[in-house]
């Protein structure tokens, strides 16, 4: 059995490299956009999985990425019953649902060449993440947008630029 390495190969490589900062500037907007639908596909799993680890709406508790979801206040339940044997963020399921791909009101687009963007147009959604966050960066969230990252800048890269 024999392996060779062919010196030129390396030089064909290194060419290919070169300017790689320039050449992902041409990247076409049908890339960015499997972009945005690799980061979608990732973070919409991170909330549905915060929202399947919501906690009784009388106790509260840690949930998926760790953070905490008080429980929904005394007050509260007083004033609506059918809440108190339910799960904090999921009884009325709009937000929760609003969080899919399919969903018209999630938010999953690049704002420009660098920015993502990710979150939804419910109306009420900003007042809820400041006692219960949805949206979550955590360490392992991170390692799973970074994958999908480069996973897709090897697919674009190799089917744009390699011969």
């Amino acid at each position: 059995m024999q392996f060779e390495i062919k010196l030129e190969e390396f030089e064909k490589l290194e060419g290919k490299l070169t300017r790689f900062e320039e050449r992902l500037a041409l990247i076409k907007p049908v890339d960015q956009q499997a972009l945005s639908d690799s980061f979608a596909l990732v973070l919409t799993e991170d909330v549905r999985e915060r929202f399947m680890s919501s906690p009784s709406t009388t106790a509260g508790g840690n949930v998926y990425g760790g953070v905490y979801w008080r429980k929904l206040s005394d007050s509260y339940l007083l004033r609506k019953p059918e809440r108190v044997n339910g799960k904090v963020l999921i009884d009325t399921t709009r937000l929760m649902s609003s969080f899919k791909i399919d969903s018209p009101e999630l938010i999953s687009e690049f704002s420009d060449q660098y920015t993502y963007k990710f979150g939804t147009q419910v109306p009420y959604a900003e007042k809820l993440q400041k006692t219960w966050p949805v949206v979550v960066f955590h360490q392992e969230l991170m390692v799973k947008l970074r994958d999908a990252y480069l996973s897709w800048a090897y697919k674009v890269f190799d089917e744009n630029f390699y011969d």
